[in-house]
């Protein structure tokens, strides 16, 4: 029997913090016999996937997402948008405001680190950096460069966590603000790993908001997770999406696109209310 093919929906390129363009990506995708789909889902920013579909491919779809990290009370919520318009002007000018956040934010960890005599410059996080959307995961390379840790987990310990004296919080947006933005850009709004969200009683109150799907499979998520969440997406009539949240492979992170996804039954239902 043929391997029933997926579509991994969550997967970080240079325009973020993952360390393969989304061309490569894209090449590293067309070899992989059950995948037959990928969305480019950066931090902040759609140029992975302007880039992955000015590339294009004959041999797999791609589909141009993002990744808008929101604020929801008290908690941290991810909010995937799908079949966005990459040159939406409301889209745009979002993602400047976002990149500008985010590169001032960075160059305030530098000045902290500086203060705690941890010698790394702004111009050696911006070579850690393939794109215009710089965080946390650039600067911790770039220490882990200089030889302050041995690995990034401790650099993010040390410096980078919010327990650190170093750290430098980052602002967010509400959910209500990353649905409309993905709205008015035509794409579907998806919440990101929700076992990830602490008080799950809020999960129901960001499906209120207007999200229109929730990711059923993800690495953080175990058999009893997926089941969960899939019960909730069909009693709330929500599109299912799963996706690897590829960034890089290290001895932290063991898994490669397309190792999480979904079946693409449910990227063509997406597609029947969202592709242009």
């Amino acid at each position: 029997m043929a391997e029933k093919k997926i579509a991994d929906m969550h997967i970080h390129s240079t325009a973020s913090d993952g360390r393969l363009t989304p061309e490569e990506l894209i090449r590293m995708a067309e070899k992989i016999p059950h995948l037959a789909a990928i969305a480019i889902t950066d931090h902040d920013t759609p140029e992975g996937g302007r880039r992955a579909l000015h590339y294009g491919s004959s041999i797999i779809k791609i589909i141009a997402g993002i990744e808008f990290s929101c604020i929801y009370g008290e908690e941290e919520a991810h909010i995937l948008g799908y079949y966005i318009d990459t040159e939406n002007e409301d889209l745009v000018q979002t993602e400047k405001k976002m990149l500008v956040a985010r590169r001032h934010r960075a160059m305030r960890f530098v000045e902290k680190l500086q203060e705690k005599n941890v010698a790394v410059t702004w111009d050696e996080v911006q070579q850690q950096a393939g794109g215009k959307a710089i965080g946390r995961p650039h600067i911790a390379r770039a220490i882990l460069r200089k030889g302050y840790v041995k690995t990034l987990d401790e650099a993010y310990e040390k410096y980078l966590s919010p327990q650190s004296d170093t750290y430098v919080p980052r602002q967010k947006m509400s959910v209500e603000e990353a649905v409309k933005v993905i709205e008015a850009a035509g794409g579907c709004s998806v919440l990101a790993h929700p076992a990830e969200i602490k008080n799950q009683s809020l999960i129901k109150e960001i499906i209120a908001l207007g999200v229109k799907g929730i990711e059923v499979y993800h690495p953080s998520h175990d058999a009893a997770a997926n089941a969960k969440y899939l019960d909730l997406a069909q009693r709330h009539g929500l599109f299912v999406t799963g996706g690897s949240d590829f960034h890089f492979n290290d001895n932290t992170r063991t898994w490669l696109v397309g190792d999480y996804g979904v079946e693409c039954e449910q990227v063509r239902r997406m597609e029947e209310v969202y592709k242009k």
